[in-house]
């Protein structure tokens, strides 16, 4: 039996929609212990993988290990990173147009009709990221937008206090060099 529809959308949102092992998108949620060998379909069996990885690692008996320590190490990773919500939008989508177009292989109209849609979600989301990125003044403003770090009211561990100022107003830290107001209360910066 294949693993549940829910069971493989948990799958690919733990491991924030990318392969554990190459990091790329478009993954498969593959069976550690294959289901010829009676392997459960349930969460502890299931690794996302890309189809590279998948063809490469997936049928190696040897690599069940590895393939499981690489997930659990992948999946420690995504959760402390909070995924910036464009992205997660992002790659819900993607993944959405990649399942449908894994389904029309054969209707090659609908298949075309698919890639186009892929292509314009590719293209708006590289046109806002690049818009975001003419915005970075700064290396804190590079950080800021790079999603490692936002607004708080102390600068993060091992980032130092030079990235940004402290608003005089609400005491929220900002980050970025050329910051001009407060993104808590919107108080002009000095």
């Amino acid at each position: 039996m294949p693993f549940s529809e829910s069971l493989k959308d948990e799958v690919k949102r733990k491991s924030h929609f990318r392969c554990c092992i190459c990091r790329n998108y478009f993954v498969e949620v593959h069976h550690i212990i294959p289901q010829a060998e009676n392997g459960p379909d349930d969460i502890d069996n299931a690794a996302p993988l890309c189809p590279t990885c998948h063809d490469s690692f997936g049928n190696n008996p040897d690599k069940r290990r590895t393939i499981r320590q690489m997930r659990d190490q992948w999946y420690e990773l995504c959760a402390k990173s909070e995924t910036n919500p464009d992205v997660l939008q992002f790659s819900t989508k993607l993944d959405g147009l990649y399942t449908e177009f894994q389904t029309l292989r054969l209707d090659q109209e609908k298949q075309n009709a698919t890639l186009n849609d892929m292509r314009s979600l590719f293209s708006a989301f590289y046109e806002t990221q690049a818009q975001q990125m003419q915005q970075v003044g700064t290396i804190g403003d590079l950080i800021v937008a790079s999603g490692i770090v936002t607004s708080g009211s102390v600068p993060p561990q091992g980032y130092g206090t030079t990235l940004g100022v402290t608003c005089k107003a609400c005491g929220q830290y900002v980050y970025g060099y050329s910051a001009k107001y407060c993104s808590n209360c919107g108080t002009k910066l000095p």
